[in-house]
């Protein structure tokens, strides 16, 4: 199991290290603090230990526990490689996001532009079957002047 440091973990969460520091000080003083009842232990922390504890597969004897794969019977453990795979999409996923946000913004803006030509168009047609109606009445009225309209 890999140990950290409270710098490390400070830029796991995108905190001070001063802040990890405080909570882990918080914790060892709400452990020091015993109720009449024993320790005092905050639900978060018993929460961790259930976890790590889930994760624990030896007895104090060191035998294994066949009883704790019955409690969690879908751990799945990560390869190396598998966990390296998953810590790069983890650290892509902002980006990734970031790249999303801005292909979406510019599919609006895309849009925008195809509503745009789309009235230009349609008001180009309509100036054009002006242009051959009034070219259609030009050539009625000289053929009329000619006498050609009969």
């Amino acid at each position: 199991m890999k140990n950290y440091t409270t710098k490390e973990v400070a830029e796991l969460f995108s905190v001070s290290e001063r802040t990890i520091q405080r909570h882990i000080a918080t914790l060892i003083d709400s452990l020091k603090n015993p109720t009449n009842k024993g320790l005092s232990i905050p639900f978060d922390v018993v929460n961790f230990l259930a976890l790590r504890h889930g994760y624990d597969k030896l007895t104090t004897d060191g035998d294994s526990l066949s009883e704790q794969e019955n409690d969690y019977p879908y751990v799945e453990y990560f390869t190396e490689q598998e966990y390296e795979e998953f810590k790069k999409r983890i650290t892509e996923y902002p980006f990734l996001k970031e790249q999303i946000n801005i292909s979406q913004e510019y599919l609006e803006s895309l849009k925008s532009q195809i509503e745009y030509f789309r009235m230009s168009y349609h008001r180009q047609l309509d100036i054009h079957e002006k242009l051959i109606e009034s070219v259609k009445e030009r050539n009625f009225i000289e053929a009329k002047e000619k006498g050609l309209d009969h």
